[in-house]
C-alpha cells in the first residue's frame, strides 16, 4: 500500500502503529499544527513531552530528512489548505491591494521591533559589550540570511575598530574559531539557534574556550547552552518565511544597540576613529 504523502495523514492513518512516545508527538501536533511550524525542535519535544532524539527519528519515520523538513512540509501542507497563502504573522492574502500589503508589512516589522525592544535585558547587553570591548578578535558569523546580519554587524563596527572579523563560508567559519584563544569572542547570528553548522562552531568555540554571544529569536534554541550571552529577537519566523524583513530588523536593532553602547564607553576613541574611517571613504564619493 502507497503511503499517503500527506504528513497530517500519515500521522492520524499510523497512528495506531506509533508508539507511545510517537503519539504523544502527533497528538501535540494535531492539536497544534499551526504553532507546530514556529516551534524548535527543544520546544516542540517540550510541548510534546518527549526526548529531542525521539522528535527527530519520528520525523524520519514520516519520511523527513530531519526536522527541518518536517516543519517546511507541515507549513506547505496548512498554506495549501488557506488556498496558497503564505502563513505570515502579519495575515497577508492574496487578494490584499499594495496599500494593504504596504500596512499589513509596516505593522509586522513595528510589532518585531517593539518586541524586541521589550525582550531587551540591559544586562545582557552589557555583558555582551564587556565581552566585544575585552575581546582580542571577534568573528561575526552566520548562515544563510543570518550570515547578512553577521556582515552588517561587522560594516557597522569597523568603522570605530579594526578587531572585528566576518567570515561568510561556514568551512572557514570553522577553520577560524579553531584558531581562536581564550581572550577571543564570536558573535553569532542565527535566528533559528538550531543549525548544523552553528552547532559544530559553537562546540569548537567550547573546546577552545572561547566566549560566544548568540543573537537568536529562539528562548530554547539549542545553541543557547554553548552561549555566554543570550540576545533575543521578538519576530515571529516560519519554515516557508527564512530570511524575512521583521526578523532582519529585529536583529538589526541589536545590533545598533550593541554598536551605540560599545561606543558609548569610550567616546572619545571611537570618535576619532570614526573621523578617519570617514575621511578615508571621503573620496569615494561625488
Amino acid at each position: 500500500m502507497v503511503q499517503p504523502k500527506s504528513i497530517l495523514l500519515k500521522l492520524t492513518q499510523g497512528y495506531g502503529d506509533f508508539t507511545n512516545a510517537e503519539k504523544k508527538i502527533a497528538d501535540y501536533i494535531l492539536a497544534h499544527t499551526l504553532a507546530a511550524q514556529y516551534m524548535t525542535i527543544t520546544e516542540l519535544a517540550g510541548a510534546s513531552g518527549v526526548a529531542e532524539a525521539t522528535l527527530t527519528r519520528f520525523c524520519r519515520r514520516l519520511g523527513c530528512s530531519g526536522f527541518g523538513a518536517f516543519k517546511l512540509s507541515l507549513a506547505r501542507e496548512e498554506s495549501a489548505a488557506r488556498g496558497g497563502e503564505e502563513l505570515r504573522g502579519e495575515g497577508l492574502s492574496p487578494e490584499d491591494s499594495v496599500e494593504e500589503l504596504c500596512y499589513k508589512l509596516y505593522n509586522a516589522n513595528q510589532e518585531a521591533l517593539n518586541q524586541t525592544y521589550r525582550l531587551v535585558d540591559p544586562d545582557r547587553v552589557s555583558q555582551a559589550v564587556d565581552i566585544i570591548g575585552r575581546a582580542g578578535q571577534i568573528y561575526c558569523c552566520g548562515q544563510g540570511g543570518s550570515s547578512i546580519m553577521a556582515m552588517e554587524a561587522w560594516g557597522r563596527f569597523i568603522t570605530v575598530t579594526n578587531k572585528i572579523h566576518w567570515i561568510q563560508d561556514s568551512h572557514m567559519q570553522a577553520m577560524a574559531a579553531a584558531l581562536l584563544e581564550k581572550d577571543d569572542a564570536i558573535l553569532f547570528f542565527s535566528f533559528s539557534g538550531a543549525t548544523r553548522d552553528l552547532m559544530d562552531i559553537a562546540r569548537i568555540a567550547q573546546e577552545r574556550g572561547v566566549r560566544m554571544v548568540l543573537i537568536t529569536g529562539a528562548t530554547t534554541a539549542p545553541a543557547a547552552a554553548f552561549a555566554e550571552v543570550l540576545l533575543l529577537c521578538g519576530a515571529v519566523e516560519g519554515p516557508l518565511q527564512m530570511g524575512s524583513v521583521a526578523a532582519k530588523v529585529s536583529q538589526l536593532y541589536i545590533i545598533d544597540v550593541l554598536f551605540n553602547e560599545f561606543c558609548r564607553r569610550d567616546r572619545g576613541l571611537t570618535d576619532r576613529n570614526q573621523a578617519l574611517t570617514a575621511e578615508a571613504i571621503s573620496n569615494k564619493y561625488l
